[in-house]
């Protein structure tokens, strides 16, 4: 704030802020140095944005309901140079990206609005599509998509199985064994060439046959 010429141990009158300001001061001089005696000035918050929302010409003390750029909306207070949300919040949108299912199989997915919502698509470990919704920057699978048990379709990886040769073995073949080996025909030869077992799967057809013969 601009003052004239004091003298020592002197203060001025009343003197209104500066423009961007409210309120008055006095001055004091004290051995060459001007300060503040009484009085305050408070700053207002003018033009600018908050959480994305504009406001214009805010005075200090004054409040002002803001509407949000995309959704929401926010109530805020001007305190002294400050711009402070009071109540509501603007929501965002949701960038492109990738998001995870219940399996861990990335969805990629584009930009969508808050509240929207579109469906991703399952890449790398699995294959599908999946809904996804968006609630202010979070992407998520979409409620519905939860509800109706919506997933994506994952690939098998490399693997070993344990697979038992005996596990699809018929009545008819299991009857064949038994002649064979009633008869001391070269069962085991025989077999295996049919069926394509090895000698495990033999020794299991031979305990199979003298189980059920224990039971004739």
């Amino acid at each position: 704030m601009a003052h004239g010429p004091m003298d020592h141990g002197t203060q001025t009158a009343n003197m209104l802020c500066d423009d961007g300001y409210i309120g008055s001061i006095r001055l004091k001089c004290d051995d060459s140095t001007v300060s503040v005696a009484s009085g305050v000035c408070f700053e207002h918050c003018g033009n600018g944005t908050t959480q994305g929302a504009p406001y214009i010409n805010l005075r200090n003390d004054q409040m002002s309901q803001l509407i949000c750029p995309e959704a929401g909306a926010v109530r805020v207070l001007c305190k002294d140079g400050v711009v402070e949300a009071i109540a509501g919040k603007c929501l965002s949108g949701c960038s492109a990206g990738v998001v995870s299912d219940v399996n861990s199989v990335p969805i990629q997915h584009a930009a969508m609005l808050h509240s929207g919502s579109q469906n991703g698509t399952c890449s790398d470990t699995g294959i599908g599509t999946v809904e996804l919704s968006c609630n202010d920057t979070v992407v998520s699978v979409s409620s519905l998509a939860t509800a109706t048990g919506q997933r994506c379709q994952r690939h098998c990886p490399p693997q070993t199985l344990d697979i038992d040769p005996l596990q699809n073995i018929t009545l008819e073949t299991l009857s064949t064994f038994h002649q064979q080996r009633s008869q001391k025909e070269p069962a085991p030869q025989i077999v295996m060439f049919l069926l394509g077992f090895d000698i495990g799967a033999y020794w299991k057809l031979t305990r199979l046959d003298l189980a059920l013969g224990s039971l004739s």
